[in-house]
C-alpha cells in the first residue's frame, strides 16, 4: 500500500463493513434485540451492505482500478436508503436507524474522498 490516505481508506470501509454484518446478524438471529422498533428489511440491507463493504475493503487495499467505483455505489446505496428512511418511512424506521444511517454515508463520503486525495497525489508526483 503505497499511500496512508488509501490503508485508512480501507480499513475504514473494513471496519464499516465488519461492524454492519456483525451487528445484523446479531440482530437477525435474535441474539440481540434492540430497545427500539427496526425494520427487518433495513437490517438484511445492512448485512448485505456490510459484506459489499468487506470486498470493498479489499479491493481499496489491493488497489483495484473498480475500488473508487464501488465505494460510489456504497455511498449512493446508503444515500437512497436514507433518503427513503427519512421521508416516505420515517413513521416506521427509529431515530436510531437514521442516525445509523447518516453515519454509514457520511463515511463513506470520506472513504471517497480518501481514495479521490490519493488519486490526485499520485497523478501530481508523476
Amino acid at each position: 500500500m503505497k499511500n496512508k490516505l488509501n490503508k485508512t481508506a480501507g480499513l475504514t470501509a473494513l471496519f464499516i463493513g465488519i461492524m454492519s454484518v456483525t451487528v445484523g446478524i446479531l440482530v437477525i438471529t435474535k441474539i440481540s434485540v434492540p430497545d427500539y422498533n427496526f425494520h427487518l428489511t433495513l437490517v438484511i440491507y445492512n448485512v448485505v451492505a456490510g459484506i459489499i463493504s468487506i470486498f470493498c475493503a479489499i479491493l481499496i487495499f489491493k488497489e483495484h482500478k473498480y475500488s473508487l467505483k464501488l465505494s460510489i455505489f456504497i455511498f449512493c446505496s446508503h444515500f437512497i436508503v436514507l433518503l427513503l428512511i427519512s421521508t416516505v418511512y420515517l413513521d416506521i424506521i427509529a431515530n436510531k436507524s437514521i442516525k445509523a444511517m447518516i453515519f454509514r454515508t457520511l463515511v463513506w463520503l470520506f472513504i471517497i474522498l480518501f481514495q479521490i486525495r490519493k488519486t490526485k497525489t499520485l497523478s501530481q508526483s508523476m
